[in-house]
């Protein structure tokens, strides 16, 4: 059912410095998670949801572009 396909979603934060943007950009736009919410200040933040099978490489990708990722599930 419709229950099930949420289930198989992973939501993530990713904070990063506003220098990191497009590094993090290209991230995203390879990876297509959906863009939940954003907010660019000096600190960056957005929340992504992307299927639970592709979220380690999306966190992973994340990281090395420079961000960090808060508690992975919110």
């Amino acid at each position: 059912g419709l229950g099930d396909v949420y289930k198989r979603q992973r939501t993530i934060r990713v904070d990063f410095p506003y220098i990191a943007m497009n590094d993090i950009m290209r991230v995203i736009k390879e990876q297509q998670p959906k863009i939940a919410s954003q907010e660019f200040d000096n600190l960056c933040t957005m929340v992504l949801t992307i299927r639970e099978s592709r979220a380690g490489e999306l966190t992973e990708k994340l990281k090395k572009a420079g961000g960090s990722i808060a508690g992975e599930d919110i």
